[in-house]
C-alpha cells in the first residue's frame, strides 16, 4: 500500500509494524512496548531509524519533518508525532 486512508490509520500499529520491519526483529509487531525508549529496542541504530522513516513516508504518502521526529523517544511518542504530521497535510 503506497498511501493510507486518513480515517482508518492506527498510527500505533503502523509504527510498530514499520519498526519491526526496519529493525528486522522476529517478535510480533504488537509486542513492541509503547513506553520503552526507541534507543533500547533490539537492533536500533541510526540506519534502522532512517529505514523506518522511509518506510513510514512511503506508507503514508508524505515527507515527515525530521525536526519533529527527533523529539520522540518512545514508540508512543513517535506515533503521536507522525499522527500530528499526517493530519496536518
Amino acid at each position: 500500500m503506497s498511501t493510507t486512508d486518513r480515517d482508518t490509520v492506527d498510527f500505533t500499529a503502523l509504527i510498530r509494524e514499520v519498526l519491526s520491519q526496519a529493525l528486522d526483529v522476529d517478535q510480533d509487531a504488537g509486542a513492541l512496548p509503547l513506553d520503552v525508549p526507541l534507543v533500547g529496542l533490539p537492533n536500533m541504530s541510526s540506519l534502522a531509524m532512517l529505514r523506518g522513516v522511509v518506510l513510514l513516508e512511503g506508507r503514508l504518502g508524505l515527507e515527515l519533518d525530521d525536526d519533529e521526529l527527533v523529539t520522540a523517544s518512545t514508540i508512543g511518542e513517535l506515533a503521536a508525532v507522525v499522527e500530528r504530521q499526517y493530519l496536518r497535510r
